[in-house]
């Protein structure tokens, strides 16, 4: 017979194996520094028509313990769909397909293979879609009255509500819009905010005219077209502040000139090098896809990683401005624009001028400061001085 102090022992054995069998997985997003609170799963947001940028997962899971991963949803894909032990995995989306979508909702699964079936941890993927029509739908056929009046109803808004940037809506706001601001005597003239029936010239707002909207029609003209990224928009101005954050990840890089400086993870083989080095499959190269290169410092101590970071960056192989003018055009390591007044190839604001030019075209629909953009998705090459330049 088993003494008392055996049968302790076993029971014990029984019940420590049993827990890890069951040790838990799990599914999270490796959320980096440079990413906004947008890019954060669950709730994420999109411009219609641009391609995401992959995310990182994190699988937790006991040294040797089985699992699989898988999406529940067609706009979106995992790799690797299965492993053992804690890794970390990609989950990548289908831009042509979340184009055609109306704010999707999905989840992201890992389940474990041990316990039975019970080990299972699950993520939501939430997406807010913008502008909630596809492109150049409404536009179509649309008078001017449809599309104040779609423009104009809160339903056809991002989740940030425009923030307070006025000067873009093309409507008026009022009780029904704002009806926590909106006061009992509206500041706008009668017939700034009058439509002219037939005939009326007088006391109202005819076609073309200033009024019946607040702003500049931005959010309209966003029913028609999101931007480009492949249109590159060239500037010749006083220069760029590098801290502008909303400008950050729009900045327009040279991947020809940054041969001796790839981004973490880039084909490199690839002859295309602006293809090779979109790291993190948004369908751009920008100084986001330097979010995982450990040798790139916040050298101008702005608190962001930004294009001037990289100008002046050393990869522990050597400096990224490396002398050599690998496009032969005459202006050597222009990684990131050229200034002309200086001729080189850091195009800083040294007069603060040149700034509020650059934020006309500010990039984000969904930025830090809830400001939206004329062209969200174009990016822009910056260039210093009453000079000439080159794109």
């Amino acid at each position: 017979m088993l003494s008392t102090s055996l049968l302790r022992a076993a029971c014990a054995l029984v019940l420590l194996t049993a827990t890890s069998s069951l040790a838990a997985v799990g599914v999270a997003q490796d959320v980096r520094p440079a990413e906004s609170t947008f890019e954060q799963l669950p709730s994420l947001r999109l411009v219609r028509g641009a391609q995401p940028k992959n995310i990182p997962l994190l699988i937790t899971a006991e040294a040797g313990e089985s699992w699989t991963l898988a999406v529940d949803v067609p706009w979106a894909a995992v790799a690797p769909a299965s492993g053992i032990g804690p890794t970390t995995a990609t989950l990548r989306f289908k831009g042509a397909a979340l184009a055609l979508a109306d704010d999707p909702i999905g989840a992201v699964t890992v389940r474990g293979l041990t316990g039975g079936g019970t080990n299972v941890r699950s993520i939501n993927i939430e997406w807010d879609i913008f502008p909630k029509v596809f492109e150049g739908e409404l536009i179509t056929g649309s008078d001017d009255a449809a599309l104040r009046a779609y423009a104009k109803d809160p339903d056809h808004w991002p989740k940030d509500d425009f923030g307070g940037g006025w000067e873009l809506w093309g409507f008026l706001p009022d009780a029904t819009t704002h009806p926590d601001r909106a006061s009992a005597d509206s500041p706008v003239d009668v017939a700034e905010r009058t439509a002219c029936a037939d005939g009326q010239t007088t006391g109202c707002t005819r076609p073309g005219q200033a009024g019946l909207t607040s702003g500049m029609k931005v959010d309209q003209g966003w029913l028609l077209s999101t931007g480009d990224p492949t249109v590159v928009v060239g500037v010749l101005d006083s220069g760029i502040r590098w801290s502008e954050r909303n400008l950050t990840n729009k900045h327009y890089l040279n991947a020809s000139e940054l041969t001796s400086c790839p981004p973490p993870g880039a084909n490199t083989t690839n002859p295309d090098h602006f293809v090779g080095f979109d790291v993190n499959g948004d369908g751009m190269f920008t100084i986001r896809d330097y979010d995982t290169a450990p040798w790139l410092d916040d050298i101008n101590f702005n608190g962001i990683r930004d294009p001037q970071d990289l100008i002046w960056a050393d990869n522990g192989e050597g400096p990224c401005s490396d002398g050599v003018d690998t496009e032969d055009n005459g202006y050597t390591d222009d990684i990131s624009g050229w200034d002309f007044f200086w001729n080189d190839n850091d195009p800083s604001d040294d007069t603060d001028f040149g700034r509020p030019l650059i934020s006309n075209l500010k990039p984000w629909r969904f930025s830090s400061s809830s400001m939206g953009a004329v062209k969200s998705r174009m990016r822009r090459l910056r260039a210093t001085s009453d000079c000439r330049m080159r794109l």
